[in-house]
């Protein structure tokens, strides 16, 4: 082999190693701010309830919709409720008057939903408009019976994790980003 095509070989080598060992980093490093931005979205609702009761405006709102508040049983299913909770930082045409996306202030989205003695919980976070993060838990009778964490950038599923144990990414990570566009609809839909 001529020194020119060894260097040409030592050179890809060398990129691709890079490329592959920086990938990681990239992924952590957004792995990393979806966690920071998730704590201080929690830090900031647990604020905004505790001001609530005074009247403060704490720059953090919520608009929730109740499905059958008073949890009456339904046909073929018995008890059921579901109640959305939208959590925003301001009005969403304040938002497009400033040249930025209307869902843009919407930060979270939390659902409960119990029919008999199944619950779910599902919490989506949002930046700046777009999903990074999906969070569901579901019981059984007072029991968890699971929890999924599906971590996303650029509206791509990147890492997956089953209770603690990191695993492939399932097909319906699709179906979660349909999801998020519609409470994001339905958000809207307040205004």
């Amino acid at each position: 082999m001529s020194r020119a095509a060894l260097l040409a070989r030592t050179a890809a080598i060398a990129l691709f190693v890079a490329c592959v060992s920086a990938s990681p980093q990239v992924t952590d490093g957004r792995l990393a701010d979806i966690r920071a931005l998730y704590a201080s979205v929690q830090a900031r609702i647990a604020q905004a309830v505790k001001d609530a009761p005074a009247g403060s405006p704490s720059g953090f709102y919520s608009t929730d919709i109740v499905v059958n508040s008073h949890n009456g049983a339904w046909r073929a299913v018995g008890t059921y409720s579901r109640k959305t909770r939208y959590w925003f930082t301001d009005q969403p045409e304040f938002a497009r008057r400033e040249g930025n996306p209307e869902a843009s202030v919407l930060v979270k989205v939390e659902i409960d939903e119990a029919a008999a003695i199944h619950a779910t919980r599902k919490e989506f976070l949002f930046d700046r408009g777009q999903l990074v993060f999906v969070f569901i838990r579901s019981a059984e009778g007072g029991a968890n019976r699971e929890e999924r964490r599906f971590y996303f950038d650029k509206g791509t599923a990147f890492r997956y994790l089953e209770g603690s144990k990191e695993t492939t990414i399932p097909d319906d990570s699709a179906a979660l980003l349909r999801e998020a566009t519609a409470l994001q609809v339905s958000f809207l839909a307040t205004f």
